[in-house]
């Protein structure tokens, strides 16, 4: 056993044991629990001290069809073409006796991400040039046949069900409510805003056939929070974390991920350098305008589908929480297009 404060450092986190013998395998048993530090729900920072060196990793706990799919990325897909430095090295697998969950253990990149202040433009610079890279290597590989067994879809279909499955989840709340019910209202002016993306869907299909390139390996989770930030080289070496949402799709949900993310003054120099990144590799991007299009859907996307769970939440317990959350939903719907034309 690695350290007997394991449990208490994690007190709580189910696969424990397992996870204990994962480390124990990584310093060969001849190491002890220096710290566990808590980063966010089911993620640990955890150092170990061996005789010569101490080593930090990071663990995190996923579901198992989610770790299933980021490890199929970094150990198979990645690699095959060449590109497993864009990831952190997956270091060991902890899977729950029971199979409820599995803990995958990182080499731990630091804490630097594009998102904290005053990173260096040269860092933007690198991680959008990556990103294009990344997709030009996928685009119409063979490997995208198994991508779309294991990985999650980020085309029409991600955007057909997240508005359907959000509009079904707000009409439970309607439904059951009246005027004084807490979130009723927003819950109405919501489901009429999607009703209105339902009706969008033909053409916004036919612009994604049309303008989005050939389906290509996507991130998935492009957050500025979701690239790290390598100390050496002057900020130019980048990563790409947390790969849980990994999957097939066009260029412009990736792109319009990270552009929308940016602060403001920078979104325009991000489609600019991705334009000339994605042109050295072959690919021609669409006009601003055709872009900005794209970008909406795929935002639309999202919204819709993070609305899903406050919305049954909301209709279940009256939470307040819920309700708060459909309120910022609302908000960041209605101003999609006006960033998405920024």
């Amino acid at each position: 056993m690695i350290d007997a404060q394991l449990e208490s450092r994690m007190a709580g986190e189910p696969g424990l044991a397992e996870l204990d013998a994962t480390l124990c395998e990584l310093v060969e048993g001849r190491g002890r629990l220096v710290t566990a530090l808590k980063l966010s729900k089911g993620v640990y920072r955890i150092s170990l001290a061996t005789r010569s060196r101490t080593i930090s990793i990071v663990a995190k706990r996923l579901a198992p069809s989610v770790a299933h799919r980021s490890q199929l990325a970094l150990e198979r897909w990645l690699p095959a073409a060449g590109l497993e430095h864009v990831a952190p090295a997956l270091l060991g697998v902890a899977a729950e006796r029971g199979g409820g969950i599995v803990w995958h253990l990182y080499e731990d990149l630091g804490g630097s991400t594009l998102a904290d202040s005053g990173t260096a433009p040269a860092a933007f610079d690198a991680a959008v040039r990556l990103v294009a890279g990344i997709h030009a290597r996928f685009a119409q590989d063979p490997v995208l046949a198994e991508c779309r067994v294991w990985g999650e879809d980020h085309g029409i279909a991600f955007y057909d069900s997240s508005v359907h499955d959000a509009i079904a989840a707000l009409s439970t709340l309607v439904d059951s409510s009246d005027e004084r019910t807490p979130g009723a209202a927003v819950a109405g002016r919501l489901r009429v805003r999607l009703e209105r993306l339902a009706d969008e869907r033909d053409h916004r299909a036919r612009a994604l056939a049309e303008l989005g390139g050939p389906d290509t390996l996507l991130h998935g989770d492009l957050w500025p929070k979701n690239t790290a930030v390598m100390a050496d080289n002057g900020g130019r070496n980048v990563r790409l974390l947390d790969w849980d949402k990994v999957g097939p799709g066009s260029f412009s949900y990736d792109l319009s991920t990270l552009a929308l993310r940016v602060p403001t003054r920078r979104r325009g120099a991000v489609i600019e350098i991705y334009r000339r990144a994605a042109a050295e590799h072959g690919m021609r991007l669409p006009s601003d305008s055709d872009l900005g299009l794209l970008f909406a859907t795929a935002e639309y996307g999202r919204l819709a589908n993070i609305a899903i769970w406050p919305a049954l939440i909301a209709a279940e317990q009256r939470s307040a929480w819920a309700v708060r959350e459909l309120a910022e939903i609302e908000q960041w719907l209605e101003g999609v297009e006006v960033r998405c034309a920024a």
